[in-house]
């Protein structure tokens, strides 16, 4: 196990090199740049050209990126160009609330599809599978800011039930910071729920049809026990493998959630980076976004061999 992870660690290296340069080369092609962002329109050509000599960003794209990774490796994320704040201890300070929101997300995600695949492949109602079914669809076809404002709209604003923007620190007042975060974890979370309950009942519909569980229900055993104990856990790897996905790709719903919820995490500050040609900023929070889906899809490479012990990791 840890000659695996050694391993994996380092394979690592190379995707986070190619992904890198890729987003830092696709940045510097995009319209405009930081120099005549901060002067606007008062300053002379060669006001910005000075400036950007001074920020470095007159270089060839393949010296620019090598400054920057040595900077990186160094631990300096650089400075934003807007606020004139370390890069680092903006990621640190929003970090929390974006992993609140992923954590509630998640918690949502799980607590819709699980129930849902496990009766949409065992229910016989005609009625209530069309019902999951139907969830299915609307979940993945209505879009995250859409789905984010109507609830907003609804439960916010017409009903008053909830607050529909805005964070309150759980320090400062837990039943407050639970209310914030609440329709901003369940419009991320049901998102990812109808991905995860459709890989969980396709997988369990196919594992409910093998020799092993029609044995298993000849021999008298309880069919909650075959359900759990046998196609529930071989069902998983397909399950977890979506859950690492969509997990991975929380940041990008965590930016328009974020957005319209009026949240400070990573994901506002990506947004308002990319308005503002922030490069420091949006280079150092994709650099992180990419860390942590590779990181995501290591564990769940590793809950594979748990899972499954015919599963080996060599």
């Amino acid at each position: 196990m840890q000659a695996y992870l050694l391993r994996r660690l380092l394979q690592m290296l190379p995707t986070l090199v190619i992904a890198s340069f890729g987003i830092y080369a696709l940045l510097l092609t995009l319209p405009g740049d930081p120099a005549s962002m901060m002067l606007r329109d008062r300053a002379t050509p060669d006001q910005i050209a000075l400036l950007k000599h001074h920020m470095g960003i007159d270089q060839p794209i393949p010296v620019q990126y090598l400054i920057w990774l040595g900077h990186v490796l160094q631990g300096d994320l650089g400075t934003s160009y807007m606020n004139h704040s370390e890069v680092s201890w903006l990621l640190l300070t929003k970090l929390p609330v974006t992993l609140q929101l992923a954590l509630g997300a998640l918690l949502v995600s799980l607590l819709v599809s699980v129930p849902a695949g496990l009766i949409g492949a065992t229910t016989a109602n005609r009625t209530l599978r069309s019902a999951i079914s139907t969830f299915y669809a609307l979940s993945l076809s209505i879009p995250i800011f859409w789905l984010g404002l109507l609830f907003g709209l609804l439960f916010g604003v017409k009903l008053g039930w909830l607050p529909p923007s805005g964070y309150v620190p759980l320090s400062e007042d837990p039943l407050q910071w639970l209310l914030h975060l609440l329709l901003p974890s369940v419009t991320l979370g049901i998102a990812m729920s109808a991905y995860e309950g459709k890989f969980l009942q396709a997988s369990l519909e196919e594992t409910l049809g093998r020799d092993y569980i029609r044995t298993a229900h000849a021999k008298g055993i309880r069919p909650k026990h075959v359900l759990l104990r046998h196609a529930a856990r071989n069902s998983l790897i397909p399950f977890v493998t979506s859950m690492a996905v969509q997990v991975g790709s929380l940041m990008g719903g965590a930016v328009l959630t974020e957005a319209i919820f009026g949240l400070p995490g990573i994901g506002q500050l990506l947004w308002q980076s990319t308005i503002n040609r922030d490069y420091a900023v949006i280079q150092a929070a994709v650099l992180f976004v990419i860390v942590a889906f590779l990181l995501i899809n290591l564990a769940a490479d590793v809950a594979y061999a748990i899972l499954d012990p015919r599963i080996r990791l060599r």
